[in-house]
Order: structure tokens, then C-alpha cells, then sequence
């Protein structure tokens, strides 16, 4: 019981089950509060830093979890010398804390802590423990170097037995991406295989296929052909992934270069029709200046002509009205 946990856990998971009450359980823990879990909001609401009622309550409480403490780590050093003397081995595991990483393995978000023997969180209910020995391998799902979670699928031995249905593998979603290496750094210690991809499998097929092949773990086939040994085959999809997304990008740069050659084309085409316009408006132009000239020319000799019908009209008129007078 250490930091903000507030009670001291001693947990048995056990190989096979029993019955306690009417139900069959594998998992069997007892456990005191170091602490209380309720907090009564009034009594701290006007509490400062400094005060001293607080800081005797929590040298109290600190003193309360190393007496817990030691008393349950007394225990267990009794009950594995009573199992030494009855030719028994029994040994019990402290988890570390500092290798722990926030997960969800059934619905809730928990922290999950490695042990020497197994993975596991008996601080929340249900408790989740896979014992190290039971782990077959380790598959990393949706690992993104952009992106902000993975999955991890635990493929335990059980699944591998013959005569025995195809079940899921055991799964921690939503693992943030800063516990990857550390993740993959307690599995190295551990000598448990892993790979890691960054899609997700329909994983009663794959343990199908695996099941029914019976050089799964050699790296040739019946034919003596070269193969992935084991579950690099995972591995190995991954990269032809990689690789498809590779010819993809260059499918891609290639086309862009053929659109770019296109507008560059269609650029010279549309310089050529430009120019073509300017020198059809530039013909235009002169056309219609050589026959606003012609109007011009046109308007003058009407007027002229115009100007000799006033003068003919005039001296026709003139000896007329001369008449009359007289």
C-alpha cells in the first residue's frame, strides 16, 4: 500500500478453482483500508496546507500503511515456510509499480502493474491476472506513430491446445502510446515474444490457420520452402503493408507528375488561344479604324452633297420670291 492507494491486497489466483458459497472462483483475495475511502468534504473544506490537524492525520496515515505493511508481508513469509516444510512451493509476489501503465481490459480504465510472475490488477474488480508462464505471445494492435492509444492482445497457451475451441485473446485497449516501450522492455525481461502492427486481425481465423499448421514454428513449409517461423508471419504482414503504401506514394507522385504535365500542356494551350485573341482583336481593331475612316470620308461627302442641294435650293428660291414682290 503505497502513494494514493488506500488498502492493503492479498491476492490468491489459483490454478483451478473452488467453490466459495455456490459459485466456482479462481481468484480469492483479502484485503484491509489503509485509509478511509470516503472523505468527508466538510471537515476539509476550510483546511489549509499548514495546518496541523492535517498534518498529524497524515503522518497517522502513513504510519498505518507501514504497519499494514509489514504485518501482511509477516504472513506471507509464515505461510511460505509452513508450505517449504510440507514440501510445498508457495511464493508470493509484490508487483512494480514503476513498470504499472493504464489500461482497459474489461470496461473500466485500471491500472495494471507486471510482476515477476504475471500481469495483473486486484484493485478493481473483477481482478485481471495472466500469470507469465500461461502467455503464449504478445501482439501490439493500432500502433500508430501518430497515434494516441493501442491495443494489446495476450495469446495465452490454452488457445494453442489441440482439441480445444478457438477463443478471442485476451485484450488491454486503450493503452496510452508513451507505455509502448516500457510495455516492450518488461516483455523482453520476461522472454515473452511480441510484434506489433498497425492494424487489427480477426483473430479466430489466424489462431485457426495457426492450430491446423503443423510447422507453425519452423521456417520452411512441407515443401521446403522459406517461411516466417512462429508469429513473425504477423510481422511479416505488417511490412508488406509498409510496402504497399510505398508503391501507393510512388503511384501517387507519378500521377502527380503526369497532372502536372498535363496543366503545363494545357498552360501552352491556353498562352497559344491567348495570343491568337490578341492578334484577332488587333485585326478587329484595324478593321473597324479603316471603316470609321470610310464613315468619316462617307459623312464628309453627304455634307458636301447636302451643302450643294441648300445652294441650289437657294439661288432656285431667290429670283421666286423676287417675283412675287413685284
Amino acid at each position: 500500500c503505497e502513494g494514493v492507494d488506500t488498502k492493503v491486497v492479498l491476492h490468491f489466483h489459483l490454478r483451478h478453482p473452488i467453490m466459495v458459497g455456490k459459485k466456482a472462483h479462481k481468484d480469492i483475495q483479502v484485503y484491509t483500508e489503509a485509509v478511509d475511502s470516503t472523505v468527508n468534504l466538510d471537515s476539509v473544506r476550510r483546511r489549509s496546507h499548514y495546518d496541523p490537524d492535517e498534518i498529524m492525520e497524515e503522518q497517522q496515515d502513513k504510519k498505518l500503511r507501514k504497519r499494514l505493511n509489514q504485518a501482511f508481508k509477516e504472513f506471507s513469509s509464515k505461510v511460505s515456510k509452513v508450505a517449504a516444510r510440507n514440501q510445498q512451493t508457495l511464493e508470493f509476489d509484490v508487483p512494480y509499480k514503476e513498470l504499472g501503465f493504464f489500461g482497459t481490459p474489461n470496461k473500466e480504465m485500471v491500472f495494471l502493474q507486471p510482476t515477476t510472475c504475471a500481469l495483473l490488477n486486484v484493485t478493481d474488480q473483477p481482478a485481471f491476472v495472466v500469470p507469465t508462464d500461461d502467455i503464449e505471445h504478445i501482439h501490439f494492435e493500432r500502433v500508430n506513430p501518430n497515434g494516441r492509444n493501442f491495443d494489446l492482445k495476450i495469446i495465452v497457451k490454452s488457445n494453442m491446445a489441440p482439441n480445444t475451441p478457438i477463443s478471442d485473446p485476451l485484450s488491454i485497449n486503450m493503452i496510452e502510446q508513451r507505455y509502448l516501450n516500457q510495455i516492450m522492455g518488461w516483455l523482453m525481461d520476461s522472454s515473452i515474444t511480441y510484434t506489433q502492427t498497425d492494424k487489427t486481425w480477426n483473430w479466430k481465423a489466424v489462431l485457426s490457420l495457426v492450430k491446423e499448421d503443423e510447422r507453425f514454428y519452423l521456417d520452411t513449409d512441407e515443401n521446403g520452402a522459406k517461411k516466417p517461423a512462429g508469429w513473425a508471419f504477423l510481422k511479416m504482414q505488417d511490412s508488406d503493408g509498409e510496402e504497399e503504401e510505398e508503391d501507393d506514394g510512388e503511384s501517387e507522385f507519378n500521377a502527380s507528375s503526369v497532372d502536372e504535365d498535363d496543366d503545363e500542356t494545357e498552360e501552352s494551350f491556353a498562352e497559344d488561344d491567348e495570343s491568337e485573341e490578341e492578334e484577332e482583336d488587333e485585326s478587329d481593331q484595324e478593321e473597324s479604324g479603316e471603316d470609321w475612316d470610310d464613315l468619316e470620308k462617307r459623312a464628309a461627302e453627304d455634307d458636301r452633297e447636302k451643302n450643294k442641294r441648300d445652294a441650289v435650293f437657294e439661288m432656285e428660291g431667290e429670283p421666286r420670291s423676287k417675283r412675287r414682290k413685284g
